[in-house]
């Protein structure tokens, strides 16, 4: 039963691959043999018997075989697809761009076979760049999500595993406890790239120029890992900007009872790690924890802060 399941598994995942879904919803089987048929050029007949290729090369040949069998439409029955191909690329791109572009439509387009090819032609065109442009940002989004939930996973289990060890082993070392307000800090960055991760869903796919729009995202992974790093950064330099007194929120802020050198410290020992920092309450311990997240989740907010303080420095 098992290996069935298994068989069954990889056999959908290799016709997904064949043909992706998107394809399939633009042309059938049926309509890109006919569209092969149909085809009196060269180019065209290349361009309808692609084996394999990328999912962008097939919805690409799922457009071509629509638009050979659209040019040999009658004028009622093109310009019902045409109207139909309006629609859906209205859907596409949403009411501003489309509005946009129906700016530079004849007014008499429905009126002339001549006009109403032409349209035809640019509409596939434009569907065909929608498409491949919201696969490929869809594919790059899926990676980022993907690493967002895989990383965020490890440090809430880095978080609950240290909370253990020091509930049952009684374990506090101050390097443990930079490490899990690290941790939190980055769980909020990770939080944050994955929300932006999803208001770039929501966008269109050609509000901006799409070639530039997919190239960096393609190229984004450089400063998704710069974004992913920055969280337990800020949230440490936070921390000890707490642990300084620098700054005065009120009751939102953590408050510490000071700081006792450990054992070996010597007098002209600079090591952060060996002084140990405790909290006035439990109360301030989470309030610790939740400026962590924020000082990951807003990336700007301890930049900001330092920001501040080296104006004060100028000033003097």
């Amino acid at each position: 039963m098992l290996e069935w399941i298994k068989r069954l598994l990889w056999q959908a995942r290799d016709e997904t691959r064949s043909r992706p879904l998107t394809s399939q919803l633009i042309a059938s089987l049926v309509d890109l043999e006919e569209a092969k048929q149909l085809s009196d050029t060269p180019e065209q007949l290349a361009e309808l018997t692609i084996k394999g290729g990328t999912p962008v090369d097939q919805i690409g040949q799922a457009i071509a075989a629509r638009l050979v069998l659209g040019e040999r439409m009658e004028l009622p029955e093109l310009t019902r697809y045409v109207q139909h191909l309006q629609n859906r690329y209205a859907v596409a791109v949403g009411s501003a761009s489309f509005a946009r572009y129906l700016q530079g439509v004849p007014k008499t387009v429905f009126e002339d076979l001549t006009l109403l090819k032409a349209e035809l032609k640019t509409l596939s065109y434009r569907l065909r760049l929608a498409y491949s442009i919201t696969h490929i940002r869809d594919r790059q989004l899926s990676i980022i999500r993907t690493f967002c939930f895989i990383f965020l996973l490890l440090s809430l289990g880095f978080v609950v595993a240290s909370l253990f060890a020091q509930d049952v082993w009684g374990l506090s070392s101050p390097i443990l406890n930079f490490l899990i307000i690290g941790a939190v800090g980055f769980g909020g960055a990770l939080t944050s790239i994955a929300r932006r991760a999803n208001q770039i869903l929501s966008s269109s796919p050609l509000d901006e120029d799409p070639v530039i729009q997919a190239s960096a995202l393609q190229q984004g992974s450089a400063s998704l890992l710069i974004a992913a790093l920055s969280g337990p950064i800020f949230a440490l330099v936070l921390m000890l900007i707490f642990m300084s007194g620098l700054v005065k929120f009120g009751e939102i802020q953590p408050k510490f009872d000071g700081a006792a050198c450990l054992s070996g410290c010597g007098r002209f020992d600079f090591r952060v790690f060996q002084y140990t920092f405790s909290f006035s309450s439990a109360g301030d311990a989470a309030k610790m924890g939740v400026w962590a997240f924020v000082a990951g989740f807003a990336e700007q907010f301890v930049p900001d802060m330092l920001d501040g303080f080296a104006n004060i420095g100028k000033k003097k």
